[in-house]
């Protein structure tokens, strides 16, 4: 059956392997060889796409289309002032970690909307985190990676995106976001404070809101 015949007469068994056998041992190697090759790769280390909000929307109109940016319909997020705190903790031994961002919405004008994609405009950095220890990016450090520069003593438009954060093992990553609306703004100085909060001619008059939410962050694996 495999590959052994029985002898006639004087004559000598065939180890010579029948049309049969080497019919299987083609087989065998066949399915080895699929077998090994729908084996995925081993994931090489873990991804987080970070949502970020940051900035002053000063209106609640948005763009209809991007051709010629007329105003109308819902604004991607209502009138207000937005920042977004990014927590970064290692419980593993010495590490080195890549950054980089990816902004959709650019001075509250739409520059990722279906179908246009984008890409990281900077190619990023790396920082290194020692055994548990922990840093953080803030609006002005995730807008300084994408290249952003925010004049002193201003207050950036709204850009909306993700701040995407590579490591070859897991990691503790926690988003703080903040908003704050209001009644109306101030149109003096360059801090956007609230009238409730600057008041006029001494008096408060206007309602100000605060939100505050806290994210964590789940890695992908990646290879």
């Amino acid at each position: 059956m495999f590959g052994y015949q029985i002898p006639v007469g004087n004559q000598m068994p065939s180890t010579k392997p029948t049309t049969k056998y080497r019919g299987l041992v083609l087989l065998f190697g066949v399915a080895l060889v699929l077998t090994i090759s729908a084996t995925p790769a081993e994931a090489q280390g873990y991804s987080y796409a970070v949502k970020f909000v940051c900035g002053f929307n000063k209106s609640n109109l948005g763009t209809l289309t991007d051709a010629d940016a007329t105003p109308g319909g819902e604004n991607v997020v209502k009138l207000g002032n937005y920042a977004t705190d990014v927590n970064i903790y290692n419980p593993n031994n010495d590490i080195e970690i890549k950054k980089k961002a990816l902004i959709l919405v650019k001075e509250g004008s739409p520059v990722g909307r279906e179908p246009k994609v984008v890409v990281p405009n900077t190619p990023g950095t790396s920082i290194g985190l020692p055994t548990c220890s922990a840093t953080y990016d803030d609006c002005n450090e995730i807008l300084r990676l994408a290249g952003v520069n925010v004049a002193p003593g201003t207050l950036p438009g709204l850009y909306i995106g993700f701040l995407v954060i590579e490591s070859e093992v897991e990691l503790n990553v926690t988003a703080v976001y903040t908003a704050e609306v209001c009644s109306d703004y101030t149109n003096v100085g360059p801090d956007r404070m609230c009238m409730s909060q600057a008041g006029v001619n001494g008096v408060a008059s206007f309602g100000a809101a605060l939100s505050i939410d806290v994210e964590q962050i789940r890695a992908t694996r990646v290879n």
